[in-house]
């Protein structure tokens, strides 16, 4: 039964993280420290990741369509956007820093101030508060592209949130609302799908194959975090484009600044 609860804390701490503005990986690594959780084996890393892609899928899906209807030059800016995040996440894979600052005490949460920061002093325009005035993704530029994939790059950090700092920053380049959270969505699914490729191969580098072995037994919990990271991403993305339409970003940079400030404390204190 424990296992059960566990692997459905992780899949609603992934469905909500990675898609509401407040940082999956700064959660995760604060998470590692004060509640002792090991790290999570390789099956149920890529099985999360998996979920929250579905997530994507089904919210989007008539505009994933669309990109191989004709869309081809915003599928160009896709690819130019990944192309931060690719280099910088792989760099800090191999010179070892990813550990490191998952682990430090202090770097997630001033992550999560930093974030929280940025939310307060730098929302997406919502202008009228439906969030709709601005370009849209017909209109968006090459230089649009690269510097939103920047962004992304920056949330490689953990706390720094990927859908925050994306979405704030594709807004302030004068991109709408809704086109701002689209275009950082559609973004999200090579980035995503690349770490849940480029995590096996450095796991199995440092740990070897052994780490990738999945048994019978595992399949029912693997298949209900699956489902559950899935269903809460799902609902965790429709809040967040709620949130984005009502001009109620900034919420969640009060709770990233407050999180954060909170086990900055409590690791000085420590």
């Amino acid at each position: 039964m424990r296992e059960y609860l566990d692997i459905i804390a992780l899949g609603v701490l992934q469905g909500i993280g990675e898609f509401l503005p407040i940082s999956s990986s700064g959660h995760l690594a604060i998470a590692a420290k004060y509640l002792g959780m090991k790290e999570d084996p390789l099956s149920v890393v890529l099985t999360l990741h998996a979920g929250t892609l579905v997530a994507v899928f089904v919210v989007y899906f008539s505009e994933l369509l669309s990109l191989f209807r004709g869309r081809w030059r915003l599928l160009g800016f896709i690819a130019v956007g990944t192309v931060p995040i690719g280099v910088f996440g792989v760099a800090l894979m191999l010179s070892g820093l990813e550990q490191w600052m998952f682990n430090n005490p202090y770097f997630p949460p001033a992550c999560l101030v930093a974030t929280g920061i940025m939310l307060l002093f730098l929302p997406p325009r919502s202008g009228d508060g439906v969030g709709e005035l601005g370009r849209d993704l017909d209109g968006m530029t090459l230089k649009d592209a690269i510097l939103v994939g920047l962004a992304q790059a920056v949330a490689v950090l953990p706390g720094i949130s990927r859908s925050g700092t994306t979405i704030a920053t594709a807004s302030r380049l004068g991109l709408n609302g809704a086109a701002a959270a689209e275009f950082s969505f559609l973004l999200a699914i090579p980035a995503v799908a690349g770490a849940s490729l480029a995590e096996p191969a450095f796991l199995i580098m440092r740990k070897g194959v052994s780490c990738l072995g999945v048994t019978a037994a595992q399949i029912p919990s693997l298949t209900l975090g699956f489902l559950t990271a899935a269903i809460v991403g799902i609902i965790a993305l429709k809040l967040l484009l709620r949130a984005l339409n009502r001009g109620k970003f900034r919420v969640f940079g009060y709770y990233c600044l407050a999180i954060g400030a909170l086990f900055l404390l409590l690791a000085a204190l420590a």
